[in-house]
């Protein structure tokens, strides 16, 4: 067994070296898994009770610090001394802690970065945990902060024109989530909310348009299917609001709902173009129906 275990500790000694190749071709400075390792050690140690390195399926991990070091230190300078650049981590951060963690929690670390470089981002979170709790006076104070801290950060106009919108200050919401779609025009989230006030405001044409694009980039998403539904049916172009809804039955692995709808579209198919689109559903609904069962 402890023969066998050696093989398994290689094979993490070549993943940590892939990983490496991964972690500088993507751009990172080297030195950071070195210090994942040493975190990991530190924790193990607190914790007590770790075993053995020959009855383990992993290297010991100063060993494994000490060879990423040595690995780290052969590559080119250029990759040694590059500045970490987290910035893209801290904006994921703050709207994953505002919007899912412990609101105490979330709140008190946010709170401590007041302070900081990163206050225009708490700020933000601070809008989002708010409007999250559905305090909405407070929530759109530090919306109002944090875009008088920030101007010019799309992410925070996002988020404050979907805080807006969604609690019913429908010109606010418009007027931001306009802004942030000519800021960032890869913003799918900030179309997405944008299309649907552009909906509910009456502007029907340009929010099928918006949808559409966005089905472009992930066919597959349920809820854009009905909202482009719902859009086609003011519109009254039937036969294509009773389609994407057939959609939207496919893409919730709802067959009743599928079926319902694709025998309303079938109905209303006046045109080879109508046969065309009633076509590709079908297809997809055969490759995917075997999996149903």
């Amino acid at each position: 067994q402890a023969a066998m275990l050696s093989y398994s500790r290689e094979d993490e000694r070549q993943a940590d070296q892939v990983g490496m190749s991964y972690l500088t071709g993507a751009g990172f400075n080297p030195q950071g898994m070195a210090g994942a390792f040493a975190v990991l050690g530190r924790r193990q140690w607190l914790m007590g009770g770790a075993a053995p390195t020959y009855l383990s399926t992993h290297p010991d991990l100063s060993e494994r610090v000490k060879d990423m070091g040595v690995r780290a230190g052969r590559l080119p300078a250029a990759l040694q001394e590059k500045k970490d650049d987290n910035r893209r981590f801290l904006r994921v951060q703050a709207l994953v802690r505002a919007r899912y963690s412990d609101p105490q929690e979330a709140r008190q670390s946010f709170a401590k970065q007041m302070n900081g470089p990163n206050k225009c981002l708490a700020l933000m979170g601070m809008g989002v945990l708010a409007s999250r709790q559905n305090r909405i006076n407070e929530a759109a104070e530090s919306f109002d902060q944090a875009l008088a801290c920030a101007p010019g950060d799309a992410l925070i106009v996002r988020e404050a024109g979907r805080h807006h919108y969604v609690k019913g200050n429908k010109n606010r919401g418009e007027s931001l989530l306009r802004q942030a779609v000519s800021m960032n025009r890869s913003d799918v989230m900030a179309q997405y909310y944008y299309a649907r006030i552009l909906g509910d405001t009456g502007k029907t044409g340009e929010a099928v348009e918006i949808t559409r694009q966005l089905l472009q980039k992930i066919p597959e998403d349920a809820e854009l299917h009905e909202i482009l539904a719902r859009l086609y049916g003011s519109q009254n172009k039937l036969f294509l609001a009773n389609l994407h809804m057939a959609y939207t039955g496919l893409y919730e692995n709802n067959e009743k709902k599928l079926r319902q709808f694709m025998d309303k579209a079938k109905a209303l198919a006046a045109s080879p173009s109508d046969q065309i689109l009633l076509g590709r559903l079908e297809k997809i609904y055969k490759e995917r129906k075997q999996f149903w069962k």
